[in-house]
């Protein structure tokens, strides 16, 4: 199931995981998704256990461009942003990019247009440049589109060509400035592609494959799958298995090494923007449960979602609070 959701103001957390019974690994890391470099309240969060956040709003598409100069504003700020944050814990921050169009940025992109993708590839590179000047941990892609940007097009007959290279030349740019760069990729495009139960969600998602296989190959030091499928599955762990399973042949394929891959099971409990008269999607025990199932699966990361401006702060949200402080709770006692 793909839920569809404006990321403005909305909150995730990403749980890095270890082996049930917690004893061979670091406790979890958490980042935050959601902050923009106004809205930083490192006091606030120094206490929570958050580690890092996802950095909204600095490059909010694929038509934005941050520049390559190293004294502008852009990298001012982002830079000032990592330093705040690390004097209180909170260093583990990924620099978030939407897909280029979608319901909140209008289609902006001519894929007919070898200038317009070269600008792209351009706004990539700086992007990937701003966050290893910031000492930020990496950059989360959003793929999730809405204006038919991964759709066949009669009028354009090489599409799927034209986006295989652009994704080639976006991995290539991010890892060229960025070597080191984790990249966590949002949602689980190919499996959409592949989906049998719906035929929308397969055509909404046809050429992202291409997009993608240009873009793995890149071979990041770390590719972080991050299926939104288990927001509220019983199961995560399963969505876990489905995920690996249906991404190892285009991994294999495409010269993926297999220990550089792991998979963020995500988690929606709180929030959403469509029903906001009912702040819970599930109770906080559920929530607990859930959490601590894809805590115990044995990848670095899980992460939790929700909508809305300041949920964290509802006190609707304390019970939801304490079960992540209590999960981390439980890997502190063990870690050695």
């Amino acid at each position: 199931m793909t839920i569809r959701y404006s990321h403005t103001f909305a909150l995730a957390i990403l749980v890095s995981l270890v082996t049930i019974g917690y004893a061979s690994a670091a406790c979890p890391k958490i980042l935050l998704f959601g902050i923009d470099l106004a809205e930083s309240d490192p006091e606030h969060w120094q206490n929570s256990g958050v580690d890092g956040f996802f950095v909204l709003n600095l490059v909010t598409n694929w038509q934005d461009s941050v520049g390559d100069d190293e004294h502008g504003p852009a990298y001012g700020r982002a830079r000032q942003f990592q330093i705040g944050n690390s004097k209180v814990g909170i260093s583990d921050n990924f620099l978030h990019i939407y897909v280029h169009n979608n319901r909140w940025h209008a289609a902006a992109v001519n894929l007919l247009s070898d200038a317009q993708l070269r600008q792209i590839v351009g706004d990539f590179r700086d992007a990937a440049h701003l966050a290893r000047y910031a000492g930020f941990k990496g950059i989360s892609l959003d793929l999730e589109d809405h204006q038919g940007l991964w759709s066949a097009d009669p009028n354009i007959p090489d599409k799927g060509e034209r986006l295989f290279q652009l994704g080639k030349q976006v991995g290539a740019a991010i890892k060229g400035q960025f070597p080191a760069a984790a990249l966590i990729v949002m949602p689980e495009a190919l499996i959409q592609a592949q989906n049998p139960g719906n035929i929308e969600a397969r055509k909404e998602y046809e050429l992202s494959t291409r997009f993608w296989d240009g873009l793995v190959q890149a071979h990041f030091q770390s590719l972080i799958l991050a299926p939104e499928r288990s927001y509220l599955y019983e199961r995560p762990a399963l969505i876990l298995e489905q995920t690996r399973n249906a991404y190892a042949p285009n991994l294999a394929h495409n010269g993926v090494a297999p220990g550089s891959v792991s998979v963020a099971l995500g988690l929606w409990p709180v929030g959403r923007y469509v029903s906001p008269e009912n702040f819970s999607l599930e109770s906080a025990p559920r929530f607990t449960g859930r959490l601590s199932i894809a805590y115990g699966t044995g990848e670095p990361y899980v992460w939790i979602y929700s909508e809305g401006k300041n949920i964290w702060r509802d006190r609707r949200a304390k019970a939801y609070l304490d079960a992540i402080r209590q999960v981390r709770a439980s890997c502190a006692n063990y870690a050695p």
